[in-house]
C-alpha cells in the first residue's frame, strides 16, 4: 500500500463534503441479514472498520456487543462521525483513527473482524486487491473473518483517473473473488454482493 492510498485521501475527502456520503439503509439491511445467515455473533467481537459512515454503522455493531476501531483517510468525516456518536453512553466501545498512506497504525492479529462496505466498489482494482491482502494481517489467527461489498456482475474497465463515491466501477465476477481468495490464502469464502472471506479453517 504505497502512494496511491495518499491520492485517494483527498478524493475520500472531497466526498464527505456531499450530503449523499451516507450509508445505504439497503446495504445495511443486506449486511446483518449476511451476517445471521452464517451465524456470525458480534457480541464481543473487535472489528475494524474501514471507513466511518458517519458512525451509523459502527453504532449499530456497538449497539451489539462489538468493540469498533474505525479508521478513515477524511478528516471532515471522521469529525462528523465523532459528533454523531457524542451522545453515545458507549464511547468506551469504540475508537477513530485517520490514516494516512496505509493500514500500518493498526497492530497485527487483534481483530475478530475487518469490515469494509460501501467503499471497496469505490477504488481502484489494484488498491481493492491491497486492502484484501492487508487484511489478514490484521485479522486474528485461524478466527479472523473479513467482510466487505463488491458489486458483482459483467465485469469492465476500471476507471482509474477519477473516484466517484456515487458509482460503483469495480465490479467483479465470482470467479475473480474466488481466485483473489485463493492468492492470499483465505482459507474459506462466501462470495455474493456482500462477501466474507475466512482467515482460519475452522469456521
Amino acid at each position: 500500500m504505497n502512494k496511491d492510498f495518499y491520492l485517494f485521501n483527498k478524493e475520500r475527502e472531497d466526498w464527505s463534503k456531499s450530503p449523499n456520503s451516507i450509508i445505504n439503509k439497503g446495504i445495511k439491511e443486506q449486511l446483518f441479514k449476511k451476517l445471521k445467515s452464517l451465524n456470525i455473533e458480534l457480541s464481543g467481537k473487535r472489528i475494524v472498520q474501514l471507513g466511518c459512515l458517519n458512525g451509523e454503522l459502527i453504532q449499530s455493531f456497538i449497539n451489539k456487543g462489538a468493540f469498533v476501531h474505525a479508521v478513515d483517510f477524511s478528516e471532515t468525516l471522521l469529525h462528523k462521525t465523532q459528533i454523531a456518536l457524542l451522545s453515545s453512553e458507549n464511547f468506551h466501545k469504540y475508537q477513530l483513527s485517520k490514516i494516512i498512506r496505509d493500514f500500518s497504525i493498526l497492530s497485527d492479529f487483534t481483530f475478530d473482524i475487518v469490515i469494509a462496505v460501501t467503499m471497496l466498489e469505490h477504488l481502484p482494482e489494484d488498491m481493492t486487491e491491497r486492502i484484501i491482502e492487508d487484511a489478514k494481517r490484521l485479522l486474528k489467527e485461524k478466527v479472523g473473518i473479513f467482510i466487505f461489498r463488491l458489486p458483482l456482475g459483467k465485469k469492465h474497465e476500471t476507471i482509474k483517473s477519477s473516484v466517484n463515491p456515487h458509482l460503483d466501477y469495480n465490479i467483479w465476477t465470482h470467479e475473480e473473488l474466488t481466485k483473489l481468495a485463493l492468492k492470499y490464502r483465505y482459507q474459506s469464502f462466501n462470495i455474493d454482493d456482500i462477501s466474507i472471506f475466512y482467515k482460519g479453517g475452522n469456521q
